[in-house]
């Protein structure tokens, strides 16, 4: 069985979440609202509001917000 999970954030400017990794199954997230930086593995990619990032199970991941006021 396939299991995905999607989470909420808010971050301010010069805020991230922390360097985490879901065991269970993809994570998929939706960017709201700002513009901020994904790290994905080794790949780190600009990210902007009405994107949809998939993360694949077991690979590192963090979201930066080094400007946006806020970044949902």
């Amino acid at each position: 069985m396939r299991s995905s999970a999607t989470w909420n954030f808010k971050l301010k400017k010069g805020e991230n979440t922390p360097s985490n990794l879901n065991t269970q199954g993809e994570e998929i997230h939706v960017i709201i609202s700002g513009a901020g930086r994904m790290t994905v593995g080794e790949k780190s990619s600009e990210i902007k509001e009405g994107e949809i990032i998939f993360v694949p199970p077991r690979i590192p991941h963090v979201i930066q917000n080094p400007e946006s006021p806020l970044l949902t």
